[in-house]
């Protein structure tokens, strides 16, 4: 999905934060929204993985265009 913002923060080698603000489609009815999410990666023997992710949609962006 586009994005509007986005962060990326690394602390040390191994593990790092994106944070992000990106409109979202709604599949009920076509209407546009922003999602604010997070996900935060860790360095492995196997290369980057998310570790965990969050986002919350924010319900009073609610628009008929992106």
């Amino acid at each position: 999905a586009p994005t509007t913002e986005f962060y990326l923060s690394c602390f040390g080698e191994s593990m790092c934060i994106a944070r992000a603000l990106s409109p979202i489609k709604r599949a009920s009815d076509g209407k546009w929204f922003d999602v604010r999410w997070t996900q935060t990666y860790v360095k492995t023997v196997n290369g980057w993985q998310i570790a965990i992710s969050q986002a919350t949609g924010l319900l009073n962006t609610i628009r008929e265009a992106p």
